[in-house]
């Protein structure tokens, strides 16, 4: 079995840092890989988060593109 963390590069104003969305599950499958037989890749920092486009630094690359990436991987 194998996991690919997702995660997202998005602003949420001053209060977190640029890069929150990835860290936290790139920490979470480290912590897990101790515990369980698995095998994972590296974090997936891109997805759909149009909701936070106002903001500098997000970046998203909406469901399509997401859905495209998530399929090639698991293939």
């Amino acid at each position: 079995m194998f996991i690919v963390p997702l995660g997202s590069v998005e602003n949420y104003d001053s209060h977190l840092g640029l890069g929150t969305d990835f860290i936290i599950p790139d920490k979470i499958v480290e912590l897990l890989e101790r515990k369980v037989d698995i095998l994972s890749i590296l974090v997936m920092p891109f997805g759909m988060v149009d909701h936070h486009m106002n903001f500098p630094g997000t970046f998203s690359i909406g469901h399509e593109g997401l859905f495209l990436i998530m399929t090639k991987i698991t293939e």
